[in-house]
């Protein structure tokens, strides 16, 4: 009886050690594969023209050293139908384009997709929680759909940017987590590109996304 104690005493610390080890050890995480949705805040010209959207992102990590990851992001940001069609108007007009940005009846919708990549930190802050911190650069392609409700069309231009943001894991089992995360968004456009065209002459926007969603690691 007093070996099967034992036998029952020393199984049930090993399974308190390997629980401990798989929520409060970090890493011995590799890698992640995640997904995250959420709301996104815009700014200035653009808040006047399509308001605020909604985004979805899907990331990529890989362990680098202890604490560090390289992050992976591909993200798609969707903004509604314009409003301030005619400062828009009148703004393509001072450029002398060739088309007219603003239709009768038709529906232009801002689609902005993003690649980008960067350092990811992450440090624990408790056995089932884990804060992070990243920052990366890539392309943002902002794309103008024009439905006509018998027809769609798309242009699109593609320009140079960079993300902040940070967020927290939360370790509901031994391999998947509740994420949430605040990132900010900043890229670089012209005075002719479908960008400013399209919010009245706005320039080099900076957006912000509060998001939500789950990550799995990979062992």
């Amino acid at each position: 009886m007093k070996d099967f104690l034992r036998a029952g005493a020393l199984a049930a610390l090993l399974l308190i050690s390997f629980t401990t080890s798989s929520f409060g050890q970090y890493p011995p995480v590799r890698e992640r594969l995640g997904g995250r949705i959420g709301g996104v805040l815009t700014t200035e010209q653009l808040n006047d023209t399509f308001k605020n959207g909604y985004n979805l992102t899907l990331h990529f990590t890989e362990r680098l050293q202890q604490y560090w990851f390289l992050d992976i992001n591909i993200g798609a940001i969707y903004l509604g139908d314009m409003y301030g069609r005619q400062r828009i108007a009148e703004y393509a007009e001072t450029l002398n384009l060739i088309f007219n940005p603003v239709v009768s009846g038709v529906m232009s919708e801002m689609r902005i997709l993003r690649l980008s990549v960067g350092p990811q930190f992450i440090v624990p802050v408790g056995d089932t929680f884990h804060a992070y911190g990243t920052i990366g650069g890539g392309v943002y392609t902002v794309s103008i759909l024009n439905d006509t409700g018998v027809n769609a069309y798309d242009f699109s231009d593609s320009h140079f940017g960079f993300h902040l943001g940070g967020g927290m894991l939360w370790r509901i089992t031994p391999t998947w987590n509740i994420d949430v995360n605040l990132t900010a968004h900043h890229f670089r456009t012209g005075q002719r590109d479908l960008f400013a065209i399209y919010t009245a002459g706005g320039e080099d926007p900076v957006l912000a996304q509060l998001s939500i969603g789950v990550a799995i690691d990979l062992r």
